[in-house]
Parts: C-alpha cells; structure tokens; sequence
C-alpha cells in the first residue's frame, strides 16, 4: 500500500505495539509454562533415584537380588514409569522391571573432586528421560571379622560404590501438557490482539472522523468558501484543534480584504531589501573613501620627511629625521592594520604580480625593524638573497613586515633571522625567532583576529591581535603558502613559500635605488593637494629629477607649452579636483606628447576597478601611503624598462 490513508495509519500505530507485547508476553509465558513442564519432570526423576538408591544398598551389599527386583516392580507402579534397572558397580543387571532401552547400562558418570558420583539424566529414547543415580555402601556396615581389610583404605575418607540405578520416565503425558499449554497461550494471545484490534478501530474512528471533517473544510477553503467551519463536538484535544481551525478560518476571512495592504507591504520590504543592497555597495565604496582620506596627510608626511632627508648633512639632524620616519611608519603601521583588514574581508584588494628582487623587500624591512630590534637588545640577522619571485610586492611586504612585528613582540632576547631558501621552483622566505613560542594547542588559533598567546598578552604587547590574521589572508590572496612551526620556549618560524620568477634575469641587477644615468629627466607631477605636490617635488630634486609640477592636467601643459619640453614619465595622484581623476589627466598628457610615456598613478583606492582601470593604460598603479625608496625605485624601474623615449 503506497499511500495508506490516515485511519490505516493509526491503526497499524496502535496495533503494532500490541502485536508486539502480545507476541512477546506469550512467548515469555509458553517458554516458561514449557520450562516449569519439564523442570517438574527432570525433579520428579531425580527424587525417584535418589530415593531408590538408598533403598537399594542392601540388596546390592548382600546380593540379595530379589529384594532388589521387589524395589524395581514397586517403583514401575509409579506413574510414567517405563523401565528400571539395578546394576551393581560393574554394570551387571542384578534387577530390572520393564523394556529397558540398551543405552541405559553401561553409561558412567563424571565424578566430583571428592570421588563420589553423582545424580545424572540421560537422554533415552525419543519420549523418554532416563534418570540414574550410584549407590554407595553406608559408612556403617563393616564386613571385615577376620581383620583381613586395609585400615588405610578403610579410613581414606571415600565412599564405595556399590551400582547404580537407572529409571525411565516416559514424556507422553508431558509433551501433552506442553501441547495444552501452547494453545492455552495462543488463544490468550489471539483473543488479546482481537481485543486491541477492536479498541484501535474504535480510536481511529475517533481520531479520523474529525479529522476527515477537517480536511474537507480546508478543501472548501482552497476553492474560496472562507465562511466554511466545522462543527467543535469531538471532544479534548480534536476539540482544540477544531476551535483553533475555525479561529483561524475567521482570521484568514478577515485577512482577505486587507490582502492589498500586505501586498503593498511586501513591495516596500522588497524597497528596503534593494537599500540595503545598496547601503552595502556604499560601505565598500565608503571603505575606499575613507582609505584614501586617511592615507593623505600620512602621504604628505612621508614625502617630507623623505625631502627633509636630503637636505641634511648634520649626523644629529638626519638621526631626528631618522626617527620621524620611523614613527610615521609606525602610525602607517596602525593605520594599515585597521584598514588592511577590513580591506581584506571586504574583498577590495586587488593583488598585482610582478617579478621583484627579493632583497628589495629584504633591505626594507631590514631598515624598518633593525632599530627597533637592536634597541630591545634583539640580534636581526637579515641574509641577502639574489633571487627574483612572482609576487605583488605591497602585499607580500605587508604580510612579513607583520610576521616581524609578531616576531619582535614576543621575542625578549636571543635573535631573530630573516633570508630565504630555495626548494626546488620554489622559495620560502623564513623569519626565526628565539622568542616564548607557541604550544601546540594554540597553532590552530593564532591565525584568529584579536587572538593573542597567554592570558596577559594584550596587556603586555599592547597589540591587537592582527598581524597573524591580516598574515594568512594576506598570503590566501596572493596564492602563496604559510607554514609555522614552533617550541615553547625555544622560538617559532614562520615561512612563506611562494614561486621564483624567471623574469629575474632580465631586470636590475639588485634591489638598491640606482643613481639615475640620464641627464636631465623631466618628471611631470599632478597632484591637486598643494603640501603634497610640493614636498613629492622637493623628494623628486633631492635625487637629480627635474619636476614639472601642478594641480591639474590643464596647468601642467601650460607650464610645459611654455618651457618647450616633454616629460619622461609622468606621476598623478588619482583623485583630483574638478571631477577628473588621474588617470584622465595622464591621458590626455599622453594624447599631447606621446603615448609612449610611462605614467605612475597614486592612490589610496583599493577597489578592482582602479586596477583594471590602470592595466587597460599600461600604468603602473601604487597605493598609499608609499615611502620615498618605493617611489624612486618604480621610476627607475619604469625609465629602464620604457622601450623608447617619447618624441
């Protein structure tokens, strides 16, 4: 039956269990009745024996065997009595009474630890028992008059055996007790189930009939009768359910005429729904934004700092001017944590692969930590290493710069070492610690945001717990692997395997800023925040540029229209005033001169869109805020790499 309707439901769910119970209380009552029939056999059985060996001891001592053949004729008076057998100790026949089966004689018993035999029941024919018991001689009856008897074996403590007696038991009678009782059970257990099957037929009618009545109001309903009820008369808890039923009819007549107004609210949900889709849009947006606000006066800062430089000759001044740069690295670094992160989750960060020199990130971070390090009193060990990898260089800085930073945090003395090795097309950069390390435990843990080792740790590092977590996302954006390993109290390494560039050979040689060997290299700037524009200019004429520089596209061309010259490279800011952008402003410089010009754009908008927007230009794209080394370095690079200059 497929689809059993829910009358047959409730009956087979009220009937099974009593099927079961029935079943299993009539089995428990049949093996026990059964059980009790043939325990009362095996004991009736063993109390003939048991009486009649005694009775025998005599006539088995003396040999007085018509005695013992008086025993066996008495005891086959009694009822289900088939056979006895009285045999002495070697199994000769001394009386029987009845057709004894051949197996009855000659079957020994296993004895005790004591030696005596005891009371046994073998199986005889196919509807008999035979019960068998040993006669011992009584510890009384001395036959030794002339002193003949070994008092050692007389005192040894064990009973002689004089025979055995041996009584058949038909189980006729008892086989037909079993066979009244397994009826009697049956009949029980039939008239139980009929009587349960009868009580269940009565329950689903119950059950079914207002339930039936139900479901052929809600029927009515589905074809619009909402006025339809039913009648509220079954009683208890289908009496509930009636009500509630009727209720709810009631509620959904009157909901009918205000479906319009739900209507209408379900428009204005799905409104909302478009709005918020639209708010999430704008946070993205706003995180962009707000990027690029708090990028700039950290951008103002580094190109001063980096302008101020070269104009000091006093070891004093520059150790000052040292140290400024350091604390705005330090702020960039608490900046960068805060919105790196959010970048992150966000999905707004767009990765840019190139081939880089390896001790271009190694010599930065080298000049980034070693003061700090060595001022802990921390040995830095950083190992040059000449090897190009395929990597966006940003992002793999800012994943090691916070694997040293970690480093730095929990390394109290001893040294930190910073270099690379080659694994087949593979390099793993390694930074090792001497520091508190990691127990096992918490491996699985640390990459958690706001997750620090120890219970006091935030207070003593006063860290956010950060660095590992923008680390492993970092490193999952870029496709590279992170791998950790660490002891407590021996130290951690932490490495990053990522794969070698065979485009190495075809760049600079190092990762250093070379000297630039042209004369007289114009670098045309737009940048429309004047602080900014004048310390990148005075940056720029520290190092030997010549720097055409101004607010927009339209003034630069002006200046240059006047002295006469094209620019060899051109370096705009994005966002720049009257609805323009950078990349329109190096367009159209392109589009005067020649559109072999390399460009630079900078900005602190890390959406898909800018990126995409520079690889259609052939632009190189740098996000802020940028040091002074990173800068001059990717002029360089782009001047070397041009392959002609504009004309």
């Amino acid at each position: 039956m497929k689809n059993p309707s829910i009358k047959q439901k409730i009956l087979f769910l009220a009937m099974f269990p009593a099927f079961i119970i029935a079943t299993l209380l009539s089995a428990l009552v049949l093996i026990g009745g059964v059980s009790e029939i043939d325990g009362a056999l095996n004991a009736r059985g063993l109390i003939m024996v048991r009486q009649l060996a005694p009775a025998s001891e005599y006539g088995a001592f003396s040999g007085n065997h018509p005695i013992l053949q008086a025993l066996a004729q008495a005891a086959m008076k009694e009822n289900d009595v088939k056979s006895v057998v009285i045999a002495d100790a070697r199994n000769k026949i001394l009386a029987v009474s009845g057709r004894p089966p051949r197996l009855a004689v000659g079957q020994t018993a296993a004895t005790g630890a004591d030696g005596v035999e005891a009371e046994r029941i073998l199986a005889g024919e196919k509807d008999s028992l035979i019960f068998s018991a040993p006669i011992y001689q009584n510890e009384g009856i001395e036959l030794d008059d002339y002193g003949l008897m070994d008092r050692q074996v007389k005192n040894d403590g064990k009973k002689k055996m004089l025979g055995r007696v041996f009584v058949e038991l038909s189980t006729a009678s008892t086989q037909h007790r079993k066979n009244h009782f397994i009826l009697a059970s049956m009949a029980i257990g039939l008239f139980g189930l009929a009587g349960a099957l009868l009580l269940a037929r009565r329950m689903s009618h119950d059950v079914t009939r207002p339930l039936s009545r139900l479901l052929d109001a809600v029927t009515k309903m589905t074809y619009g009768h909402l006025d339809t009820r039913v009648a509220a008369d079954s009683g208890g808890e289908l009496a509930a359910l009636e009500n509630g039923f009727n209720h709810m009819a009631a509620k959904l007549q009157a909901a009918h005429s205000d479906m319009q107004a739900r209507v209408d609210e379900a428009t204005a949900m799905l409104a909302q729904k478009e709005q918020a889709e639209r708010a999430n849009s704008a946070k993205t947006r706003f995180l962009a934004a707000a990027s690029h606000d708090l990028r700039q006066p950290v951008q103002a800062l580094n190109w001063f700092v980096g302008a101020l430089h070269q104009l000091l000759s006093d070891a004093q001044a520059l150790h000052i001017c040292q140290l400024m740069r350091e604390s705005i690295k330090s702020l960039n670094e608490l900046l960068e944590t805060l919105l790196d992160i959010s970048k992150l989750d966000a999905g707004v960060i767009a990765v840019e692969k190139e081939a880089v020199p390896v001790n271009l990130i190694l010599t930065r971070l080298d000049n980034e930590f070693r003061a700090l390090l060595e001022a802990k009193g921390i040995e830095f060990s950083v190992h040059p290493c000449a090897a190009w990898v395929e990597t966006d260089p940003n992002l793999l800085a800012m994943a090691l710069r916070n694997l040293l930073a970690n480093a730095a945090k929990y390394t109290d003395r001893g040294k930190i070492v910073f270099g690379c090795r080659r694994r087949g097309k593979l390099l793993a950069l390694q930074i090792w610690d001497s520091g508190v390390g990691i127990p096992a435990a918490e491996l699985k843990n640390i990459f958690q945001e706001f997750y620090q080792v120890g219970e006091q740790a935030r207070e003593k590092r006063q860290g956010l717990g950060l660095g590992l977590a923008i680390v492993e996302r970092v490193v999952k954006l870029l496709g590279h692997t992170l791998n950790v390993h660490s002891r407590v109290g021996r130290g951690s390494l932490f490495e990053v395997l990522l794969p070698l560039s065979a485009a190495g050979a075809a760049c600079p040689p190092n990762a250093e800023i070379v000297a630039i060997t042209e004369n007289h290299v114009l670098v045309a700037v737009i940048e429309d925040e004047p602080d900014i524009l004048e310390g990148i200019k005075y940056l720029l004429s520290g190092f030997g540029y010549q720097v055409a520089g101004a607010t927009s596209a339209a003034a630069l061309l002006d200046d240059l229209g006047q002295s006469r010259e094209t620019p060899d490279i051109i370096i705009a800011d994005y966002r720049l005033g009257e609805n323009t952008t950078g990349h329109d402003a190096i367009c159209l410089i392109r589009d005067t001169f020649s559109s072999a010009i390399p460009a630079i754009m900078i900005t602190g908008d890390t959406t898909p869109e800018r990126l995409r927007e520079a690889d259609s230009s052939h632009i190189k794209l740098l996000h802020k805020p940028i040091d002074a080394d990173k800068l001059l370095f990717t002029i360089e690079k782009a001047l070397v790499s041009r392959t002609h200059k504009p004309s």
